[in-house]
């Protein structure tokens, strides 16, 4: 899809993406109509076919390239339909079922930049820049999109206010209406996200400013862990566990945070980053954290496991830990392989094989 740059001057598509989202809003409110639909697992799948296939059409369509945006977006229908039907079916013989939602939803959240990217036909080809820009342009139009959804909400009950003060209550009468409310909402998602992908280089500015502002976090966050990392090797981890009981959540959160910081200081490529000492130093201590972060994380967890056993949360957790062990010990190598130069284009090379791996296994556990 991106051997050729992404068309962003299409005055039709916030038109034809707020119709799509509109249509599809109403087919949910079919799919879902009854009080009992939340039990009927061909509601469900239907239900979800109708959000998550035209929400990926919506997010790959380009002026001109229909037929492959259409097939990933039925795929992604036809995946969630499949787990949202399997997850209502399940009922309360599995305590789990939501997780297998989750895992789909990681999944294809991966699988959307790696698609933008042209994965299917360039497979590990594809530059890092490409797949890591369409990743945050994906995320900044969705929360942009999001934002507007919700001021349109605003606007609509503060006219529906307006009215009701001279006898008008059509709004109000309108607003009651469960079509309307799915139908309203896709309409100004589509818009509001169509008129967003047609303004990427200023998403492409704001997504350097955001990585700008994130990386002021790296220096104070890579010395707090240096600190704790240092501390807990040296009590042998006995104060942690004498501490609190939730100490692989909160483990897993710091090696996220690393991961996010570490990533948002490293940038696209060299030429990018900042010529700070500081900055760089510190970047290259959040990747190398991860792993004992993840490593202690996964000893916490055995722990808590041999006190009280496995549990379908416990079995997702360690699933969670061994891919947070995954990245860390992908990072270690790759500084180690990189030494003083090269080991900042090996790690956001490894972050293009992590996301790919990662989409499968969370499809798999889906």
């Amino acid at each position: 899809m991106s051997d050729k740059p992404e068309d962003t001057d299409w005055p039709l598509r916030p038109w034809l993406l707020g119709g799509l989202l509109a249509v599809a809003g109403l087919l949910v409110h079919i799919a879902g109509e009854g009080g009992e639909a939340q039990t009927i697992p061909w509601r469900m799948a239907l239900a979800a076919l109708f959000v998550f296939g035209p929400l990926a059409a919506a997010f790959t369509l380009e002026r001109g390239r229909y037929v492959e945006p259409a097939i990933f977006a039925g795929i992604v229908g036809l995946v969630m339909a499949g787990i949202a039907g399997r997850a209502t079916s399940a009922g309360d013989h599995y305590p789990d079922a939501q997780f297998w939602v989750g895992a789909g939803c990681i999944s294809i959240a991966l699988a959307l930049p790696l698609f933008q990217s042209g994965f299917h036909r360039r497979r590990f080809a594809i530059p890092y820049t490409e797949a890591h820009g369409h990743a945050w342009n994906d995320a900044l139009s969705g929360v942009g999109a999001l934002a507007f959804t919700g001021v349109s909400w605003l606007v609509l009950v503060i006219l529906n206010a307006l009215f009701r003060l001279v006898g008008i209550e059509l709004i109000d009468n309108v607003m009651d209406e469960s079509w309307f409310a799915w139908m309203f909402s896709g309409a100004a998602f589509g818009a509001a996200l169509g008129t967003l992908r047609n303004q990427l280089k200023i998403l492409g500015t704001l997504q350097s400013v955001v990585m700008l502002v994130l990386s002021l976090l790296a220096v104070p966050l890579a010395l707090a862990l240096l600190v704790f990392l240092v501390a807990l090797i040296v009590t042998g981890g006995q104060a942690l566990w004498n501490a609190t009981d939730s100490a692989t959540p909160i483990l897993l959160a710091c090696a996220i945070g690393a991961f996010g910081l570490g990533n948002a200081t490293l940038r696209d490529s060299d030429g990018e980053m900042t010529g700070n000492r500081v900055l760089r130093i510190a970047a290259l201590v959040l990747c190398l954290s991860i792993l004992p972060l993840t490593v202690f994380a996964a000893i916490s967890m055995g722990a808590r496991i041999n006190q009280h056993g496995l549990s379908p949360e416990r079995l997702w957790g360690l699933v969670a830990v061994a891919v947070a062990c995954a990245f860390g010990l992908a990072y270690l190598v790759a500084v180690i392989r990189g030494r003083k130069a090269g080991w900042r284009d090996r790690v956001r090379q490894a972050n293009l094989h992590l996301a790919a791996a990662v989409c499968v296994v969370a499809f798999v556990l889906a």
